[in-house]
């Protein structure tokens, strides 16, 4: 009787972990029509030109997801800089 309890919690048990464990995979970055293109940067060599460089000032650039506003874009964007300059600190 002891064998078959410690045999039921044990596969309960395997069972609750091997619940949790998946649906978890990393997708491959594609575009979805032959007209869209990631931008990874809007110049093609770093800061643009009108930014001001100060030694000494970090900055820090928040990259959007896909969203149907500009409004949605730009406040995930600003979400993620600030996210970087959290971590930087």
């Amino acid at each position: 009787m002891k064998k078959f309890t410690s045999l039921m919690v044990v596969g309960i048990v395997s069972l609750l972990f091997s619940g949790c464990g998946g649906g978890k995979f990393i997708r491959p970055v594609s575009t979805s029509s032959p007209n869209e293109k990631l931008i990874w940067s809007t110049h093609e060599k770093g800061r643009p030109i009108w930014m001001i460089k100060e030694k000494g000032f970090p900055f820090f650039v928040g990259q959007s997801e896909k969203f149907a506003t500009e409004k949605g874009a730009r406040d995930d964007a600003l979400r993620h800089a600030l996210k970087k300059a959290a971590v930087y600190i």
